[in-house]
């Protein structure tokens, strides 16, 4: 099939390619470029990560590798903003063009599927976050990736997709450490269990693709003790305990000794270095995890005083959880509001690209994810509120079309159930982790939850233009 051929078969894709290039001509033209943070935690120090590579990655501990894999990339290109920038274009493009082909084997319409994915692409938590040097754009790809694989697969049974569904999945783990390597094994029984004539392909793409995610457990299990692709599961869950305590309880339970002097929170965010100072862990000869700052002055995450601090917040984490289940109840009620309101970053060097969509980015809040303002009374303190009615209303929806489908029992329930589970699964694990930038998290899971949305309204407006027609 030539050029001409393809256009002529598939516009929607050509088209398609011709408005994404328009919107970033524009989006170049407004002074939105991507916002690079070089000491960001989730990646190690450049200055390591350039002169030594294989010892700055391998001694990582601190999250998953993968982003900093991206960073090295980036680095040795000798261009790394304008490397990050083509990097992110790319992925939000293949994004929607794999939510085109989604649409498409949906049957949800040629044009309405692209009006679709060109709205979903200017929307302002796209631009936002395509334009946010972070995990959590290519995260959003990889979720899309996985299901757009399985779907294909359930198409025609053709080994390929599987396989790319798998390595889609590998990414995942090596991303975020919520996606836990273990979690691999229950997606494989799965779906054994429901197509189970295609057992053996099934294990062989599932546990090839498991080598790599269980041998980086492994290697922190032997280097550093922790069965995690990420030594900060303490940390992290000390910062949701430290609001569902209050100062007053925290404060009593490090009196007592129950907790360290780091569970509060302030040390992270003030005195990082007074962790390290009081841990005072020897000497390894490798600086990645010795070094109390990066090159660049900001504080080294990795400093192996991290290892230790987050082991003991997580027994201290388990002990306040089984003596104060409901206050911990509370923080992750208050993690799942934050979840809800519409993605952005949180964070300073990407906020003048959210100020820059102006207009656009007040509207779309306004009126398309009807934020209401309301308030309720604490005593005789006034406690404001925003809530996000569409965003809510949506995420509703696809949880109900997905039972729906789910209960049909036809040849695409395993894709229902996996794709259900896997926004599920990030709904509560992200907001038990997670208290403050809850929001951008989201986004992981919202290309997919659009969809659902596009086909279901594509559904409606068919079903009401034949109820029509026929009166």
């Amino acid at each position: 099939m030539n050029f001409k051929e393809l256009v002529r078969r598939e516009p929607a894709y050509f088209i398609f390619f011709l408005v994404f290039i328009a919107r970033e001509v524009i989006l170049y033209s407004m002074g939105i470029v991507i916002a690079v943070n070089y000491n960001a935690m989730h990646i190690p120090d450049t200055f390591e990560l350039v002169s030594n590579p294989f010892s700055a990655l391998f001694y990582f501990h601190a999250q998953p590798p993968l982003l900093g894999l991206v960073f090295l990339a980036a680095l040795k290109s000798g261009f790394p903003q304008t490397f990050l920038n083509i990097s992110y274009s790319v992925l939000c493009f293949a994004m929607c063009l794999i939510l085109l082909r989604m649409m498409n084997i949906f049957k949800a319409g040629r044009w309405f599927s692209l009006a679709a994915v060109t709205f979903f692409s200017i929307t302002p938590p796209v631009i936002i976050l395509q334009h946010f040097s972070n995990h959590t754009f290519i995260e959003a790809f990889l979720i899309t990736a996985f299901s757009w694989s399985i779907l294909e697969w359930l198409s025609d049974y053709r080994k390929v997709f599987l396989y790319l569904g798998f390595f889609f999945l590998m990414l995942l783990t090596l991303l975020r450490p919520y996606f836990h390597p273990f979690l691999l094994l229950p997606v494989i029984l799965l779906m054994i269990l429901f197509k189970s004539g295609q057992r053996k392909e099934i294990l062989k793409a599932g546990l090839s693709f498991s080598i790599i995610p269980i041998a980086l457990i492994l290697k922190n299990l032997i280097l550093f003790g922790i069965i995690s692709t990420s030594s900060w599961t303490g940390l992290n869950l000390s910062r949701p305990i430290h609001y569902a305590l209050g100062n007053d309880i925290l404060n009593e339970l490090m009196k007592d000794g129950k907790l360290p002097f780091y569970a509060n929170q302030e040390y992270f965010f003030f005195k990082p270095q007074d962790i390290i100072d009081s841990l005072a862990m020897p000497k390894t000869g490798i600086p990645i995890l010795d070094n109390k700052y990066r090159k660049s002055g900001w504080i080294n995450y990795n400093n192996a005083a991290f290892i230790k601090a987050s082991k003991t917040l997580l027994k201290a984490d388990l002990y306040v959880i089984r003596k104060y289940p409901l206050r911990i109840l509370k923080s992750f009620f208050l993690g799942l509001y934050y979840y809800f309101m519409p993605a952005r970053t949180f964070a300073r060097w990407a906020l003048p690209n959210e100020d820059k969509l102006g207009s656009w980015n007040i509207i779309y809040r306004k009126y398309l994810c009807l934020e209401k303002n309301f308030c309720r009374y604490r005593g005789f303190e006034r406690v404001d509120y925003v809530i996000y009615i569409s965003i809510i209303m949506i995420y509703l929806l696809f949880f109900a079309v997905s039972l729906f489908k789910i209960a049909e029992r036809d040849k695409r329930t395993l894709f229902w159930l996996l794709v259900s589970s896997t926004v599920l699964y990030h709904i509560i694990f992200t907001n038990i982790f997670e208290l403050g930038e809850n929001t951008r998290f989201r986004f992981a899971t919202e290309p997919i939850v659009f969809l659902v949305f596009a086909i279901f309204l594509f559904r409606m407006q068919d079903y009401i233009k034949r109820k029509l027609l026929r009166s």
